[in-house]
């Protein structure tokens, strides 16, 4: 009888143990507390040490961690109990906290500013669960999309306050990457409200469902917190004159069956159209043109035109941008900067009227601490439209000969780029950076010492017809960018 009683209790302990076990590892989110980013565990210490020294944060740390249940918040008051007798939290603090969330503190009902230290403090919303339909074989599929931007509108978490009544148009933007499970391109259209009129769009959302979804969350988080995040796309007052970003996103979990969670992003975009998209269209106008149709030739007429000054608009901004965060040496340009993306590709570039919209920017983040070579988004942006390093970027399709694609596409970047870059803030030409930058772009494109030179990254991302195309078109293309623009700027 002692044996059995003993080996029940033993059984009772293990299951025990193993139930704590799981629920540690399935209870975390990712937190911004005071703008300090954490993924928030059930082990997480919430010491003032490791908080800044702030008792602020300590305490909205305990509250939430109190009130973590697997990657969802429950709003219990009786965690206010638990941190004031564990010393995070002290009455004068709670008041404090009250101010910063627009909610008083009181002890008889702590239970309204728990609610709003969680809605504080997490970064994540979760939608409601998806069915069959909207989520097939762990991915998110189109009906899936439209229905979660119809639900972060309900919420009233996509900046406006009424529903979306009209149609939802939505189109897949590309296919699966190491770090995207599906990712969607979503329309509100006018034409089921008012069928009897041309359509329009009135808004433009991207649905981005993620593999590490917590990792690309803190970074996100981290670039609204620096010196970047003025460039906001949802910023009023940002620079006109400098590339946006989508870093203001929505960032939600939405639910799926057995009660697994994956993390997505939302970002609201003002109607506009992809590089790949202006490129695609070029490319297929060339081709048709070949007819000799007069029709077909107009066409040409004006998706060179656009394509040409969508490039040299972006070469303009991406510019200004590397510049203004370029580090010096001696006063000379380094090429390195503080800006550098890093992940460029026709389908992470927008183009709305004069503004350039990057809508996956978390990459930036690492050349915060760090100054990276400016090559590696200019040898992308070569890349992305002329030696088809991906598939789904495959936007040439040999309809375009190398050198007429260099003279349309490839020329008005890299004039307008190095143009920006070879005047002051005052508008006087600066022979100084003119070299610079003429030098760094050589420097990066090069072949010779490619291995063992840390800025020349042509080879080193992986072209393979590099050496080709350097020989025969870049160099001689930034010769003459070299020659024409000296001319001009010297006047």
């Amino acid at each position: 009888m002692t044996a059995r009683i003993f080996y029940i209790f033993l059984v009772g302990l293990l299951i025990d143990h193993s139930a704590q076990s799981s629920f540690f590892n399935r209870s975390r989110s990712t937190v911004n507390i005071n703008g300090q980013i954490q993924t928030l565990t059930k082990s997480t210490s919430c010491k003032t040490y490791y908080w800044n020294n702030r008792q602020d944060s300590s305490c909205m740390c305990c509250i939430a961690k109190k009130n973590l249940k697997g990657k969802r918040f429950t709003h219990d008051g009786k965690a206010v109990d638990h941190c004031l007798k564990k010393g995070h939290c002290t009455p004068e603090v709670l008041e404090e906290i009250g101010e910063t969330v627009n909610r008083k503190y009181t002890p008889d009902d702590p239970s309204l500013l728990v609610s709003s230290i969680v809605n504080h403090v997490r970064t994540t919303e979760t939608v409601s669960q998806f069915n069959a339909t909207e989520h097939k074989n762990g991915k998110m599929t189109a009906l899936g999309a439209g229905r979660a931007i119809r639900e972060l509108a309900k919420r009233r978490l996509l900046g406006r306050s009424e529903n979306i009544s009209g149609c939802l148009k939505v189109e897949p933007l590309s296919a699966v990457s190491s770090q995207t499970l599906s990712l969607f391109l979503v329309k509100e259209s006018s034409k089921c409200t008012q069928p009897n009129i041309p359509e329009r769009i009135e808004k433009v959302y991207i649905i981005k469902q993620l593999k590490r979804g917590y990792t690309e969350a803190k970074r996100l988080l981290e670039l609204r917190h620096s010196m970047l995040n003025q460039y906001a796309l949802l910023n009023p007052e940002r620079p006109k004159d400098f590339p946006c970003d989508c870093a203001r996103c929505i960032v939600f979990s939405l639910q799926r069956a057995k009660r697994k969670n994956t993390l997505c992003f939302s970002l609201a975009l003002s109607p506009g159209q992809s590089v790949f998209t202006t490129l695609k269209r070029f490319s297929e106008a060339f081709n048709a043109a070949k007819s000799d149709k007069t029709q077909d030739k107009v066409s040409l007429t004006a998706q060179e035109n656009k394509v040409r000054s969508t490039m040299r608009i972006l070469g303009e901004k991406i510019a200004r941008l590397h510049k203004k965060y370029m580090t010096r040496k001696n006063g000379r340009l380094t090429g390195r900067s503080h800006a550098t993306y890093g992940d460029f590709h026709s389908n992470n570039v927008f183009r709305s009227f004069n503004d350039i919209i990057i809508i996956d920017p978390e990459s930036f983040v690492f050349s915060l601490k760090k100054p990276r070579p400016v090559g590696l988004d200019l040898t992308r942006i070569y890349a992305f439209s002329t030696l088809r390093n991906a598939k789904h970027q495959n936007v040439r399709k040999g309809n375009v000969g190398m050198t007429d694609w260099h003279k349309i596409v490839i020329d008005p970047f890299f004039r307008a780029y190095v143009k920006t870059f070879s005047i002051d803030e005052n508008g006087q030409f600066n022979r100084n950076d003119f070299q610079d930058i003429l030098r760094i772009l050589r420097r990066n494109f090069s072949i010779r010492g490619a291995t063992n030179d840390a800025d020349s990254v042509f080879i080193k991302v992986g072209f393979i017809k590099s050496m080709w195309a350097y020989r025969k078109y870049i160099r001689r293309m930034l010769s003459n960018i070299e020659t024409s623009l000296e001319k001009e700027l010297s006047r």
